[in-house]
């Protein structure tokens, strides 16, 4: 793979693995769907499968008869899905094959993988003994028997040479019961049929994978089709995890007007085209904040037009894009259409262009699209869409909006939301559906309240938040630098019940500020409006007494904090000490790392070569010695006759087999560099030629991989040393650009324990500023002061639950109280992060509630508050994550405290930089115990 699979991707693609083992080992035909939300990578995980069964690898034998044959609807479908696992797996490049109109082959090669499309075998086609899709006669064997592509299938299910997979792509489509040709011949390809005009039938594909975000339809077709068969439990890809890993979008902005209307269309367009500007800006001021540093990513704006759209209706629409962005270049439109030929729009010229190519054609910044953007296809830099279209289908609603959701630049741009967005203009989708959907897909509720209701998703606009520092409105700007001042704050101002011009009245929206300087908070600069208009700020309590801090103090205390990154590789810490050297050398962190991490890892694998010199040199003997059985076939009675045991010393097929049983215990990678650095120490040995010396070296290392928990141990210490590195390199790889950051985190994920990292200034974050309510209202959130991110007025909505306003009045109201922040209930690079293990031994992420801010003596320092409730059923393992947490960092925090209680005035409170607290927490059977046991009233 040309890829490092996510965790969730590396699951998945063992999952499919075993099921795969499964069907072979079963008589009957074998069904299982794989279910990932789109952006999950489905692709890669098929080809990570396919490597596995073609190719040999680390901890799979490859399966020399399997066939894939890959199934879709859609031949620009077919092309780009060949186009990516080519991408993806440069090893598996020479074995894919397009079934066209020429093909006729008596059965499939093994080894190959086979894409063909629906419309090749319709009724009549070249492929199934027809011309209705040629004028040119059949291909005929040399037997001069005519092979259809039902021979093929027929011949290939028959054989005992071949193992064919079908994999459906998209398989929830033409699962549906309709009359078309092309669902039928799903159907019958997969249960089994006799095509018109063959005397024998072909039988059900043997096993079955149906790929699609939305398996429904498919399951239920399964379910409905006659014969016995052996349906296995789908391979699930969790929502949670692909969203937390950045490949998806964090928000999904819906905008689902109440008018209709071709004039009402181009305003929408208008819109869209002005954002795309104003997202092309954002991108570039990304690109550069990064010192140039990756690849730059050049947004796309995508049109759905009706399907009987004409070359009017095209102008039109580019007409208002022009309107919304009159600089954008004439050649920035292409089309996906079906009729594959260029389209004269008034003065321009539209030219079609393949699905699969716009990703990288990047001059394209328009695209016209149909059916296009529902078929699998994707395009991750597509960050605005306006569909013209009428759905109200939930399935056929995710897969559309499932196209726009992938991250451009495969990972989240941590700290800034606007990035880590995607806007959806869809005036004809039904809203409660499409509601529905977004909730499906970005399923972060994004608290830890008891309460059950949730707020509306991409409903009301967010509002953005920026960085601000303001507890009381100074007289004069903070100056720049980071000194302090006590004193008791004025209340903030009432915001006017006038609102300024620039603001739509009852209509919530986006406010939007400046981020360069926080002393600058209040300068619209954005591209919606300001949100306060009406909402009072929340009182402060009388006896605040508030300390104003210039920003600066405030933030260098926050990118100091740790977060913990918890595990999601362990097995990988060997590969985790030489990609980390690798890394740390190309960032000029750690000069000539990559030599130095193969150094240790070689150092290490000769250690226990000496600590376990007896051990290896037995295994020595037991690989050269085959214990093997003595088979004589007796013609007479054609039989085989056990006569005897004995003992065969090894040759190099033997050695070479022992040594392929020992990369997965050491990896290939450290297997080469101990053979090569064995080599090298031999070199000037004239007893033995090269090959003899590979055949020693090779020998040794299998001998060392059978000494029991050897593997664990030479993992330990790779882990020991690359964490040492991580914690020594900590401040400057905090210092590195966004994309160069990520690849630490990434090697983090590959240690045997939580690893911490410090913490990203966060440029801007969405939240609503408010919900709808049942009678089509709005209601407004609170508006709080002394948020370290607020909006243009200082003030940041929050939808607090009772526990919760009750901390952040009571923590304000502390001498020194200088600012608060409401900690990300998702695991990111601006959130404090805590780490446990669940009764199943996985790893999870906990994000205490509230990050405080207070001035003791000069200083500034954090403290960490986290209501959350002792009957919940994972209170206990949250209170030990924040308890470890608290044992390791504690030093930098005032307090860490955890609160619970029946209400929130009864909340008592746990200080868990006490270590006999701690102890308790560590040794207690629940949550309520300890609060009995170790609580203080909360004051």
């Amino acid at each position: 793979m040309k890829y490092t699979l996510m965790p969730y991707q590396e699951t998945a693609s063992h999952s499919i693995m075993e099921r795969l083992s499964r069907a072979q080992q079963s008589s009957d035909q074998t069904v299982f769907a794989l279910s990932a939300p789109t952006g999950a990578g489905k692709t890669v995980i098929a080809t990570s499968v396919f490597e596995r069964l073609l190719l040999p690898s680390d901890d799979y034998t490859p399966d020399p008869k399997a066939v894939i044959l890959w199934l879709s609807d859609n031949p620009d479908l077919n092309q780009q899905s060949r186009f990516r696992i080519e991408g993806a797996s440069s090893d598996l490049a020479t074995r894919t094959v397009e079934i066209d109109n020429t093909f006729n082959k008596p059965t499939f090669d093994p080894g190959c993988i086979y894409f063909l499309n629906i419309q090749k075998i319709g009724k009549g086609t070249k492929l199934t003994g027809g011309t209705a899709d040629t004028n040119e006669a059949l291909v005929a064997r040399a037997d001069t028997l005519q092979v259809t592509i039902w021979d093929t299938i027929r011949n290939t299910i028959q054989s005992d040479n071949h193992n064919l997979y079908l994999v459906v792509d998209e398989a929830h489509r033409g699962a549906k019961k309709q009359n078309k040709d092309k669902v039928t011949i799903l159907r019958r390809m997969i249960e089994g049929h006799t095509p018109e005009g063959h005397a024998g039938p072909v039988p059900p594909m043997p096993t079955v994978m149906g790929i699609s975000a939305t398996p429904g339809a498919f399951k239920t077709m399964i379910n409905e089709m006659s014969g016995s068969r052996l349906i296995l439990d789908d391979v699930e890809v969790p929502v949670s995890e692909v969203q937390e890993s950045g490949l998806i979008k964090d928000t999904i902005e819906l905008r689902i007007p109440d008018e209709e209307g071709a004039s009402f269309d181009g305003v929408l367009v208008r819109e869209a085209a002005r954002i795309l500007k104003e997202s092309t800006q954002r991108w570039e001021d990304y690109h550069q904040s990064q010192d140039s540093e990756g690849e730059q990513v050049v947004p796309l704006m995508v049109v759905q037009m009706r399907d009987k759209a004409t070359s009017q209706d095209l102008s039109q629409a580019i007409d208002a894009i022009y309107e919304g962005w009159p600089d954008i270049r004439p050649d920035s439109f292409a089309q996906v259409f079906g009729e594959h030929t260029a389209i004269q729009a008034g003065t321009t010229m539209v030219p079609y262009v393949e699905p699969q190519a716009v990703q990288d054609r990047t001059h394209i910044r328009v695209l016209f699209a149909k059916t296009a953007v529902s078929t699998g296809w994707d395009c991750p830099r597509a960050e605005v869409m306006v569909s013209y279209r009428t759905a109200k289908d939930k399935a056929h609603i995710t897969q559309v909006i499932g196209r726009m959701v992938r991250s451009p630049l495969a990972r989240r741009i941590e700290g800034n939301a606007e990035l880590n967005s995607v806007l959806c203009i869809l005036p004809n989708f039904d809203r409660d559906a499409a509601d529905e959907v977004v909730k499906m897909i970005n399923s972060e509720t994004g608290s830890d309240s008891d309460e059950s209701d949730t707020d509306p998703v991409a409903v009301v606009e967010p509002e953005k938040l920026t960085p601000f520092i303001r507890t009381a409105p100074p007289a004069t700007p903070p100056s720049n630098e980071a000194s302090v001042s006590t004193g008791t704050s004025p209340q903030p101002s009432t915001p006017p019940t006038t609102p300024p011009s620039h603001v739509a009245q009852g209509t919530p929206a986006a406010s939007s500020v400046s981020a360069e300087d926080s002393s600058a908070a209040g300068t619209d600069t954005g591209t919606g409006t300001n949100t306060s208009t009406g909402s009072e700020p929340t009182p402060q309590p009388d006896r605040q007494q508030q300390t104003l801090v210039d920003s600066a103090a405030i933030w260098d205390v926050f990118t100091s904090l740790p977060r913990l990154v918890a595990p999601k590789r362990t097995d990988k810490p060997i590969s985790m000490l030489l990609n980390l050297g690798i890394e740390l050398e190309r960032d000029g962190i750690r000069v000539g790392g990559k030599k130095e991490s193969e150094k240790e890892l070689v150092s290490i694998v000769n250690g226990y070569m000496a600590r376990y010199k007896d051990q290896v040199t037995a295994h020595r003997e037991d690989i050269q010695k085959v214990k093997t059985v003595k088979l004589v076939y007796t013609y007479a009675d054609r039989g085989l006759e056990d006569t005897d045991r004995i003992n065969l010393y090894a040759d190099q097929r033997v050695i070479e087999e022992a040594y392929q049983k020992a990369i997965p215990v050491f990896t290939r990678a450290l297997t080469e560099l101990w053979i090569n650095s064995y080599l090298e120490e031999h070199k000037d040995d004239d007893d033995l030629d090269e090959d003899q010396l590979i055949d020693e070296a090779r020998l040794s290392i299998a001998s060392l991989s059978n000494v029991a928990g050897v593997k664990n141990e030479i993992c330990y210490d790779a882990n020991k040393i690359a964490t040492d590195w991580l914690d020594e390199a900590r401040a400057d790889i905090a210092a590195l650009p966004d994309g160069r950051k990520g690849a630490y985190t990434t090697l983090r994920e590959m240690a045997v324990r939580p690893v911490s990292e410090l913490l990203t200034r966060p440029v801007n974050r969405l939240v609503q500023p408010g919900r709808k309510t049942k009678d089509k209202g709005f209601e407004e959130y609170p508006r709080y002061a002394g948020h370290i991110l607020a909006g243009s007025d200082g003030l940041a909505p929050m939808k607090l639950n009772e526990w919760e306003k009750r901390v952040v009045e009571t923590e304000q109201g502390r001498t020194g109280s200088c600012g608060w922040y409401r900690n990300p209930s998702r695991a990111s690079a601006d959130a404090v992060t805590a780490v446990y293990q669940d009764s199943a031994g996985a790893w999870k992420n906990m994000q205490p509630d509230f990050i405080f801010f207070r001035v003791v003596g000069d200083k500034v320092m954090p403290a960490i508050v986290d209501p959350h409730g002792e009957h919940l059923s994972d209170a206990l393992d949250k209170l030990r994550a924040l308890a470890d947490y608290a044992d390791k960092f504690g030093s930098q925090f005032l307090e860490i405290l955890s609160l619970s209680g029946t209400d929130a005035d009864s909340l008592r409170l746990l200080d868990l930089k006490d270590p006999d607290t701690r102890q308790a927490i560590a040794q207690a059977d629940t949550a309520k115990q300890v609060y009995a046991e170790k609580g203080h009233a909360y004051k």
